[in-house]
């Protein structure tokens, strides 16, 4: 069938309209889909830790379980790196006679439910933890240690990978971190910017009052209640800005929007200011004074708008044009019918320790049936473990486990993920009088069968070093 020439130019348009309309779409916005999400504070309900993801375009609030045993276990915080990922400060307790109460760290959430990893910390407790995003693809891990000493360790999150790790003493507030630098307020109000790897210094910077936060190589200068100062921290370019009463300013996340709301003293006057720092243009539009009281503590300014956030709803400014919407949360558990990122962890962390203890007592005791039931019948890794315990059993060799850690998981295909797990096993042989400490990396298949998980295969770890 011949198309006549007309409607060629006709379907020819219209291509070109919806590819064009694409890239715009793209080059306009600069964001992802997974930039829609935020997280809400609120993280636990009657004992069962949650997670609330809110989607910041549908309004969407999606409730997650988490799989954190409550009894043991308190997550206190979380931080949002960026990208669909969120990083959950929890404590954990420990046995009375233990050195310490509680022991900070950290889970590695990911939406898109494809890779969680755990990240161990040597803080005293959850609080000592300090974490910054990046909107470059980078954060920051500040853990305390025995009080005096830091533990900086970088993370790239496309792949997620450790960048570098280092001590260092105390330097003063980390405020900000992209993929080149790390900017920091020392004890005497200095912006000082260091390289990320090696932390060598870069530059100073003496700011004319206090520097309340700093994004897209910018610092938001506090001078007086009312005077406020904008800081290029690489060209030098200031910017000041006076209010007529006293109240909050924040700058947005791609430092191109200065927003103020304004306080007397007692209340907010509904009053709020968005400048457009790239030409200085400004926009005076009037909130209700209670929106943006009980959006106090969730304000998000992200892709040239701002969401004032509060229990069951949202009202989104565009700082551009000045038009004010109100949307309504819908809240829904989550209905993909998957477990969770951490619900999955518990139950695999729970698996390769019944293994790891139980293969032990099976090669020193010759009772495979130990450590049968945490494996998959009939598989690779069944039928060697079984040869494993009673050739070692037969050559008398005894084995202590010193300790294990799950480093890694990533999940490769429905119902089954890849395990990495570092572990220190202690070997005596016969004529030895001691154990002697070995360590290995291991990879560990496990597959789901209903609601039981069990090991399948195992191989070596052949880069430990990725993370």
């Amino acid at each position: 069938m011949k198309v006549k020439k007309g409607n060629w130019f006709l379907i020819l348009g219209i291509i070109t309209f919806i590819i064009l309309t694409e890239i715009l779409s793209c080059i306009n916005t600069g964001y992802t889909y997974s930039d829609s999400y935020v997280f809400l504070p609120e993280m636990w309900i009657d004992d069962n830790h949650y997670l609330q993801e809110l989607n910041l375009e549908t309004g969407i609030v999606t409730k997650r379980r988490i799989g954190i045993n409550y009894k043991h276990r308190y997550l206190e915080r979380n931080v949002n790196i960026g990208n669909g990922k969120i990083a959950l400060i929890c404590s954990a307790v420990f046995p009375e006679k233990h050195f310490a109460d509680r022991n900070g760290y950290v889970y590695f959430y990911d939406t898109n439910l494809r890779e969680l990893f755990t990240l161990n910390f040597f803080a005293t407790v959850a609080d000592d933890i300090v974490i910054k995003q990046s909107i470059n693809g980078t954060f920051m891990v500040i853990d305390y240690y025995k009080g005096t000493d830091e533990k900086i360790r970088n993370y790239q999150l496309e792949p997620f990978r450790l960048i570098s790790e280092q001590k260092t003493n105390r330097w003063g507030e980390l405020m900000e971190v992209d993929d080149r630098y790390v900017y920091y307020v020392d004890f005497d109000e200095i912006i000082v910017i260091r390289s990320i790897n090696g932390l060598k210094e870069i530059k100073r910077v003496k700011p004319i009052g206090t520097c309340r936060k700093i994004t897209n190589k910018k610092a938001l200068i506090l001078i007086s209640n009312k005077n406020y100062q904008i800081i290029d921290l690489w060209t030098g370019d200031s910017k000041d800005f006076i209010f007529e009463d006293r109240g909050y300013v924040d700058l947005s996340e791609d430092g191109q929007w200065l927003m103020y709301r304004g306080a007397d003293k007692y209340s907010f006057t509904g009053k709020v200011i968005v400048i457009n720092l790239s030409n200085d243009q400004k926009k005076e539009v009037q909130i209700d004074s209670e929106i943006l009281k009980e959006s106090k503590e969730m304000t998000i300014m992200r892709f040239g708008k701002a969401f004032f956030i509060r229990e069951k709803e949202m009202t989104v400014l565009d700082m551009q044009s000045g038009k004010i919407t109100h949307k309504k949360f819908i809240f829904q558990d989550d209905i993909t019918g998957q477990k969770s990122p951490l619900a999955i962890k518990a139950q695999i962390d729970k698996l390769i320790n019944q293994y790891e203890i139980s293969l032990i007592k099976a090669i020193n005791t010759n009772k495979f049936s130990l450590v049968a039931n945490t494996l998959t019948p009939g598989s690779p890794l069944y039928q060697s473990q079984k040869q494993l315990v009673a050739n070692l059993y037969r050559k008398r060799i005894q084995e202590d486990l010193n300790g294990y850690h799950v480093k890694k998981i990533r999940m490769v295909a429905p119902g089954s993920c890849k395990v990495y797990v570092y572990e220190r096993v202690g070997i005596k042989y016969p004529n030895q009088k001691e154990f002697v400490e070995k360590e290995y990396y291991w990879a560990y298949t496990v597959v789901g069968k209903g609601d039981q998980l069990t090991l399948s295969d195992i191989e070596k770890w052949e880069d430990p070093e990725e993370f």
